[in-house]
């Protein structure tokens, strides 16, 4: 046993021996008897798991676990020691520390009580909080302070200023009336106003709705329907706590304001778990170098060297015992532990830099070439081939280490992250308990630490040799000696800049390419089926896949809540109740969290024929479960993957089969730092899940516990919500009356097929009675890429190219979507596919509508933003009498004012005022409102002017300051009219259920900054301009105002018409995207698009064609040759309308393929002597007459195959008379010009007439043929086979009857021949 360890169970001991037996607790009111009861409780959960990877949380030994044991024992109340009988001491050998005050090991137990063992005098303002929300702010489960006026109003608290937090009483001695805080250890209710700690706030957040303000009660900590509760009156504004610090005792304040009070000086001792805590550098993500305390003597050196040598992993050491230094730092103290210290080796100072750092030999020369051959090949990549400078990321002479090269190293293996943005010297200082690394102008790396913004600071160069200041091991007290130290580099060096060390947010692993990512993964655990005693056998994965089984799955995620106790049932009854509940879907897999022993027996019990699987290594009390009906479980594995920094062992539950992949997870809870932290770790790792399995779908349910934003690293990588505009009556948990949407199902395709969700429901009746979250069922659909060939040439198609598959139609609500796609194609002798009979896609219809609700969107935003009252005079009829206009916002006004004095309205004022009001109406109607609905507005103006301009209106459309009534109306009216043309080009275009996405996003992108800058990410830089987009380069920022809405919901519109498309073109869509922004991406974390996706298309594509009597045409009307995948456009034609049109057309080849297959095929005869290829399938037929209209390379065999179409549509009709194309386009021939005879309009007529033929006449149309080749006859078995019979062996009867063997012959069937 290490003699730490020794220590902490001996200090417990002495607490009992003093206190009667009693073992230490968490007390708030005993500082001293608090830190035992922590180390307490942390040395027996150690005991069944390790809590970090540190030696000081790492599990214990059944040795040490035994100990511990007994020093919680009577037993130990009767020893003389700390040493338990089974240790065979040696008599004489320990002295007991009672009886020698003066002992090293009693002075350590004493510095143990009191954590950071420094008392600094600190000059804050002080801001009052309410208790128990001071005491939640300290707990980190309060992440944001709620006030009515912005953060820095009146210097009350301006943002990054670190302030006194000063506890009042509160209004109430019940924490839980005004506060969400159940099960959590609060402090007691002062009896008078008290410092408990300080604060810094980062940022602020507006709320714009009580929905919004709902929505974040996990961060705020506001009981619903309590004294801080808000209705929607006035502002609220939400300050993010980015620092929190607690005291280790409060300290009384004799007075304070309103608000708190102005600066004062206090002095005060922090708790150990305050030196770290920051938003970017937790507890126990730096090592205890960082935190220096000064040694009063050499006992108190000792024992607080030995107490921060517990922290380090490995434990401190010097290395070079003879140098110089090391001689000189031993004499100035000789009874303390030297701190770690590397010293130059050759040309590694970046190596030195870091170890330096963490206070131990932690990287390596290897490893540092190795991060740096990563570096390289992941910028090279992304630069399109251009290789990469290696000196640029490890010089190989300095040794110095790019900022990119230091932070693989230090996220992949040690949990420290470097800032690349420099921080000054002052913000540094002012930060306090922070470290940055110091670059030494590219040439040069050392370590700077700081304590506290009083210091102490200690410098760290592993160049020692010198008498420079910055050269050695530094420790001062002077911030004049830092500035000193700063100021030597750059004179020596030229530049010195300060880059900040925060926490890495996970393991690192999400730096690593896929291969790399796996290998510094713990591997996954195989989890076998506890198959219950009657089974019925599984079909096999060949008929499941002929009978379309695994095309369609039924999944039901549900949150059990296995130890809850606030139900009246027991957990077996609830589970009971749950499964029925959730067995009415039919589902195909039922995940299950937080389930207990208790209910999986039962689980067991009600799913006879299913296979369960769970994880039976778990150290809590509940599990996850995954249900697998058994026509699912044909080749299905089961793994387990526990979370290696989880504190409440969080892991999932992996399926996999031959046709996808479905994940159960349960992500960590609580919405403190250090869970939010581990949280967002959780998730980058399920963001990249999807790498493992490539060649299949998908999808990851459960409880994702996923606070707003935090699921953006999913977005990132290509997953999909399965509920994509998700709406606040979407929660999935309640309690206490606060909702969240917690539980997801995610969604991921491969690089074979797409994944798309068909249906998707909340099951709420689980809710409430049964456990506290909402049962999600959604019901998703793998569906094969359709097979394109990457080039098509005008003509015949390659054979070999392929069929074609299906394509998936999107779901559609509205009657007119319905329509056009939920039509079923009747064709003869179909393409034979895997879904038979399938619904058509109207890709052209929808293709074209898409860019003509764009324009229109466009259009009415532009007429926004103009102002009606700087139009021309309207004509005197379209005047309201004055009486009629209203008297809000100074439309008629009785008595104005001139020079200060009131007189009546004269004719001239009322004509200007009608004129005024004119324009207005105008204005609004163009703008789609009615004269009524604009007047409603003007009622609604606010009749406090402060709120004017705020109150009601969006954030892109606030005014800086106070603002007129009309002004304000104006805004409420374009807040109208933007919301009901989104609706109306979604509900055009997908029906009702489109229209209500719409409306929610343009609501995000005109109220949330980080709505702007998710998709200003995704859009492509050349698609920005004013020729496109018009997305000007602060469009992210609400201040922006409502010029970017357009071109961010226009790209929100194509998606969602790519959806509708079907697969495929979402597919297409998304390629374009990501093609046009490789070409100019940069950077570490860019992954380059590869071949596969790249579109596949003609080489051709046409300005203009047709299909479903819908016609799609370029923007720009201009007909070049050009590549689909090339993007060479012109710079005065519209990037996204040429990227869409390219798309358009391929998808509309596809449905064409998707059709009618390779057979039957159209076959014409020769026309007049005149030769034409004479064999075309649907597919070649669309291309080659829509193409060849605009080609010229030859025109005559064009012209040829199209008369002869023609010619063999007439076949079909009784007179010329019923043919559209003659009748529909006019048709003449002048020898003068090469394609006159025939235009764009008759060809579609055309293609049209073809379709309708083949409907209705199928292969009763001669042109219309099967080219099925000829079947050979089978041969008969040989018992039917004819055979030659002798004659000899035939016998004659009479009546011309011929006998052989047992077969007779019918009268005068056969006869003689000679």
């Amino acid at each position: 046993m290490n003699e730490t360890f020794e220590n902490q169970c001996q200090q417990i001991l002495d607490f009992r021996r003093a206190h009667g037996g009693r073992a230490p607790c968490q007390s708030r009111s005993d500082p001293n008897e608090h830190q035992l009861g922590q180390m307490k409780s942390k040395l027996k959960m150690r005991c069944q798991k390790a809590v970090g990877v540190k030696p000081s949380q790492i599990k214990l030994t059944p040795e040490q676990s035994s100990h511990l044991d007994w020093c919680l024992s009577d037993e130990a109340m009767q020893a003389a020691d700390c040493r338990a009988p089974s240790d065979h001491s040696e008599p004489g050998t320990h002295v007991n520390n009672d009886e020698n005050p003066s002992s090293p090991n009693k002075r350590l137990r004493v510095d143990a009580t009191s954590p950071n063992g420094v008392a600094v005098t600190l000059c804050l303002r002080g801001l009052n909080i309410q208790w128990p929300f001071s005491q939640l702010i300290l707990l980190g489960v309060k992440t944001e302070e709620v006030r009515e006026y912005a953060l820095g109003h009146r210097s009350i608290c301006p943002s990054g200023e670190e302030v006194w937090i000063v506890e009042t009483r509160g209004p109430h001695v019940n924490a839980k009336t005004n506060a969400m805080c159940d099960g959590l250890p609060l402090g007691p209710r002062p009896c008078r106003t008290q410092i408990v700690g300080t604060v810094r706030f980062s940022d602020e957040t507006s709320y714009s709705s009580t929905e919004a303000f709902r929505v974040a009660s996990e961060r705020h900590r506001i009981a619903l329907g309590s004294k801080f509760d808000w209705d929607g009156s006035g502002s609220r504004f939400g300050w993010q706590v980015a620092r929190v610090r607690a005291l280790v005792g409060p300290v009384p304040v004799e007075s304070t304001g309103m608000t708190g009070f102005g600066p004062r000086s206090f002095t005060v001792g922090f708790t150990q778990a305050a030196a770290c805590d920051d938003v970017g550098m937790g507890v126990g993500s730096v090592a205890s170098g960082i935190k220096c305390t000064p040694a009063p003597n050499a006992a108190d050196t000792q024992a607080t060297s030995s107490a921060s040598s517990d922290q380090r992993c490995p434990p401190p050491k010097a290395k070079g015992d003879n140098s110089p230094l090391l001689t000189a730092l031993a004499s100035e103290d000789r009874h303390s532990t030297l701190p770690y210290y590397e010293i130059q080796d050759r040309g590694w100072c970046g190596k030195h830099a870091i170890n330096n750092f963490l206070g131990g030999d932690f990287v390596t020369q290897d490893a540092c070439r190795q991060a740096c051959t990563q570096v390289v090949a992941a910028l090279s990549e992304a630069t399109g081939g251009d290789t990469e400078d290696s000196s640029q990321h490890l010089h190989p002479e300095s040794g110095w280490l790019s900022i990119d090269v230091m932070n693989l190293l230090g996220a992949g293996q040690l949990g420290i992250h470097v800032e690349a943005n420099s921080i000054s010297l002052e913000d540094f200082m002012l930060q306090g308990s922070v470290a940055a690394f110091l670059n030494w102008n590219n040439q040069h790396w050392t370590v700077l630490i700081g304590s506290s913004r009083h210091g102490p600071w200690t410098h760290i160069n592993s160049i020692f040799e010198g008498m420079a200041s910055f050269h050695g091991r530094v420790h001062t007290l002077e911030q004049a000696k830092v500035h000193e130290i700063v100021s030597d580099i750059r004179e020596h060096y030229g530049s010195c800049s300060l880059h900040r060390i925060v926490r890495a947010t996970s393991a690192g692993e999400q730096f690593l390419a896929a291969a790399g990512r796996r290998a510094m993964l713990p591997p996954e655990d195989e989890v076998p089926p506890d198959l219950p005693e009657s089974t019925t056998a599984a079909p096999r994965a060949s008929d499941a896949a002929d009978s379309g089984v695994f095309l369609e799955v039924s999944l039901v995620t549900v949150n059990v809540d296995g130890m809850g106790e606030d139900y009246t049932r027991s957990s077996s009854e609830r589970i009971t109740s749950i499964l029925e509940e959730v067995l009415r879907k039919s589902p195909s897999f039922i995940l299950m969290q937080e389930v207990t022993i208790e209910m999986y027996a039962v689980i067991k019990r009600i799913l006879v024929g299913w296979q369960v699987y769970r994880k039976h290594e778990q150290a809590e009390k509940y599990f996850n479960v995954t249900a697998v009906h058994t026509t699912m479980t044909a080749g299905s594995k089961c793994t387990s993957f526990a979370f290696p920094t989880s504190r409440n062992g969080r892991h999932t539950l992996t399926v996999r089969n031959e046709y996808f992949v479905v994940t159960n997870v349960h992500a960590e809870s609580l919405s403190s730092i250090a869970d939010r932290d581990e949280r967002s770790r959780q998730l980058l790792h399920m963001s990249r899940l999807h790498e493992n399995d490539a060649d299949r779908p998908h999808f990851i349910c459960g409880d994702f516990n996923a606070r707003p934003g935090e699921d953006q690293c999913l977005w990132s990588e290509g997953w999909r919500d399965a509920w994509p505009s998700p709406r606040i009556e979407d929660w999935t948990w309640q309690k206490h009356g606060c909702k969240a949407r917690y539980d997801r199902v995610f969604m991921h395709s491969s690089s074979t097929a797409t994944a798309r969700c068909l249906h998707r429901d909340r099951l709420t009746g689980v809710w409430g009675s049964m456990t506290d979250h909402v049962a999600l069922h959604a019901v998703v659909r793998m569906v094969p890429f359709a097979t394109i060939p990457s080039q098509i040439n005008i003509g015949l198609r390659d054979p070999a190219a392929g069929e074609a598959g299906p394509m998936e139609k999107a779901s559609a609500t509205s009657s007119s979507v319905g329509d056009r796609q939920n039509q079923l194609t009747n064709i003869p002798n179909k393409s034979h596919n895997l879904f038979g009979l399938r619904p058509k896609v109207q890709v052209v219809a929808i293709g074209s509508d898409v860019g003509t609700e764009a324009t229109r969107f466009h259009e009415l935003v532009s007429r926004c933003q103009e102002d009606p009252t700087q139009r021309p005079d309207m004509a005197v009829e379209m005047l309201k009498p004055w009486p009629d206009i209203p008297l809000s916002c100074g439309f008629r006004i009785l008595q104005p004012g001139v020079q200060g004095a009131r007189r009546r309205a004269t004719p001239a004022d009322k004509l200007a005022q009608q004129q005024r009001y004119a324009k207005a109406c105008a204005w609004a109607a163009e703008c789609g409102l009615s004269e009524d609905e604009m007047r409603s507005k003007l009622e609604d103006v606010p009749s406090n002017k402060a709120q004017r301009g705020f109150n009601g209106v969006r954030h892109a459309l606030r005014h800086e300051d106070q603002c007129s009534s009309w002004e304000h109306a104006r805004r409420l009216c374009v807040t109208e009219a933007i919301d009901r043309a989104a609706g109306d080009a979604g509900r055009r275009l997908g029906g009702e259920s489109m229209a209500k996405q719409a409306v929610q996003e343009v609501l995000e992108l005109m109220s949330s900054e980080g709505t702007r800058l998710s998709r200003l990410m995704l859009t492509p830089q050349s698609w920005r301009g004013d020729n496109a987009l018009k997305l000007p380069a602060d469009s992210h920022k609400t201040s922006a105002g409502i010029m970017p809405v357009p071109g961010f919901f226009e790209m929100w519109l194509r998606g969602k018409a790519a959806a509708l498309m079907g697969p495929r073109a979402e597919e297409l869509w998304q390629a374009s995207i990501r093609q046009e922004s490789s070409s100019c991406s940069k950077g570490l974390s860019q992954r380059t698009t590869g071949q596969s996706e790249r579109e596949h298309a003609t080489d051709f594509v046409p300005s203009r064609f047709s299909l479903d009597d819908a016609t799609c045409a370029e923007s720009k009307a201009t007909t070049v040759a050009r590549s689909s995948t090339a993007h060479t456009h012109s710079q005065h034609e519209n990037p996204v309308a040429a990227a869409w049109h390219s798309v358009a057309w391929t998808v509309a080849c596809s449905e064409v393929s998707s059709r009618y297959g390779e057979n039957p095929r159209i076959e014409l005869a020769v026309h007049e002597g005149k030769t034409c290829p004479g064999v075309y399938s649907m597919h070649d037929l669309y291309v080659y007459l829509f193409c060849g209209l605009e080609l010229n390379s030859e025109p005559e065999q064009w012209r040829n195959v199209v008369t002869a179409l023609h010619d063999a549509v007439h076949e079909k009709l009784p007179k010329s008379t019923q043919c559209i194309v003659c009748t529909g386009s006019r048709l003449w021939h002048d020898k003068r010009w090469k394609n006159t005879d025939w235009n764009f309009d008759a060809v579609r007529l055309l293609w049209t007439a073809v379709v309708s033929t083949i409907d209705e006449h199928g292969v009763g149309w001669s042109a219309w043929r099967s080219m099925d080749a000829p079947t050979t006859q089978q041969p008969l078995p040989p018992t039917l086979q004819m055979e030659n019979i002798p004659r000899d062996q035939l016998q004659e009867l009479p009546g011309g009857i011929f006998k052989w063997g047992r077969y007779k012959t019918e009268p005068g069937a056969m006869r003689w021949s000679e």
